[in-house]
């Protein structure tokens, strides 16, 4: 999968962005939940064009990341895109190559889709 990666830091959490060149979307991957690292990212990416994300996120931890991403960008929808099965793939290729890295997880896992609607973009 062609991607480039831009990582955002602050003390010890980290949030990095896998921008796809094949898909207009890119990727969230966090090692915490730090709004102003979030908020980096997401504006670093509108700033290149990008107005959508995608979150692979436990589902043990689904209520809570809802309510933290609904404080922090509230003008974004979330869509559930898919739940899978733990030690399964999902049923999107895509998601399976850039997503999942084609390695799957021994719990069951929400792919999360944040579109930003046409009237927040500033383009």
């Amino acid at each position: 999968m062609n991607i480039y990666r831009k990582l955002f830091k602050k003390d010890n959490d980290m949030v990095s962005c896998d921008f796809s060149i094949l898909v207009p979307s890119w990727k969230l991957n966090s090692s915490g939940y730090s709004s102003e690292l979030y908020n980096q990212a997401i504006d670093y990416a509108e700033s290149k064009g990008y107005y959508s994300f995608y979150k692979i996120v436990d589902m043990d931890y689904l209520e809570e990341y809802q309510q933290f991403i609904k404080t922090t960008r509230q003008e974004y929808l979330i869509i559930i895109e898919e739940i899978v099965p733990k030690n399964e793939k999902p049923i999107n290729v895509i998601f399976w190559d850039w997503l999942f890295l084609s390695t799957s997880y021994d719990k069951i896992i929400c792919i999360i889709y944040h579109i930003l609607p046409q009237e927040f973009r500033h383009v």
